[in-house]
């Protein structure tokens, strides 16, 4: 028979349990991973936004003169918030966001698996 078929089955893998187990852990830990960078993204993309807005709060009385005849704490306002958001306002933005960036960096670590104690 020219076209005989053998019963040998040496080509095909064989996965057991525990290799169809390992594969699905490691697309969890993948996707968990991949979770944790698009968390990094977005959180990048926040905090960038809100240290533009901060720091350049002065503009706003520039673009709209009316509010720049009220006065705070006997300060011109659109002196005192420039400031107080300028100093205050970005460093509680720096502060909570070197909190988050910091966990979100450990929970990196630990799912690659490589944990550098410095």
């Amino acid at each position: 028979m020219p076209f005989a078929v053998s019963e040998s089955r040496s080509n095909v893998p064989s996965f057991s349990l525990a290799d169809r187990w390992d594969n699905r852990s490691s697309l969890f830990k993948e996707e968990r991973m991949n979770s944790a960078y698009k968390k990094e993204v977005r959180y990048t993309l926040i905090f960038s936004a809100l240290l533009l807005i901060s720091g350049h709060l002065g503009l706003v009385f520039v673009a709209f003169p009316g509010l720049q005849g009220h006065m705070i704490f006997g300060f011109p306002s659109q002196y005192i918030i420039p400031v107080v958001m300028g100093w205050l306002g970005l460093m509680v933005i720096v502060a909570v966001q070197a909190k988050l960036t910091n966990d979100l960096d450990d929970e990196i670590e630990l799912l690659s698996g490589t944990d550098e104690k410095v």
